[in-house]
């Protein structure tokens, strides 16, 4: 992500995992943006859906097997050029899979 630049990004993936492995997930962005706006829903047994100001880490899920995780993002980016990302692991260390499927993805614009 550029410097001093605002974006708006999407992300959608689709997720599948075996017995209790779970996913826990997160984005990160540059150091010290001057606006983070973030919209979350994942497809969970509870719907889980949330606002934040922040760039949002530490979320999970070990409700549902197979589902979806969707994120909007409004970006004001600061001095610090860098990189945008979505982070993701097992929730719970197993040699059962977690699996993010393709065909899931990310879009961003500069506005």
């Amino acid at each position: 992500m550029d410097a001093n630049t605002s974006y708006v990004i999407e992300l959608f993936v689709h997720y599948h995992y075996n017995g209790t492995s779970g996913i826990t997930f997160g984005i990160s962005g540059p150091a010290s943006p001057t606006v983070v706006r973030s919209s979350y829903d994942f497809g969970d047994a509870t719907h889980t859906h949330g606002y934040d100001t922040f760039y949002t880490s530490g979320l999970s899920i070990t409700t549902i097997a197979d589902g979806f995780i969707k994120f909007n993002v409004t970006v004001q980016n600061g001095s610090n050029a860098g990189y945008f990302s979505f982070q993701w692991a097992q929730q719970t260390s197993s040699a059962n899979t977690t699996v993010v499927y393709k065909g899931s993805y990310l879009k961003y614009s500069k506005v």
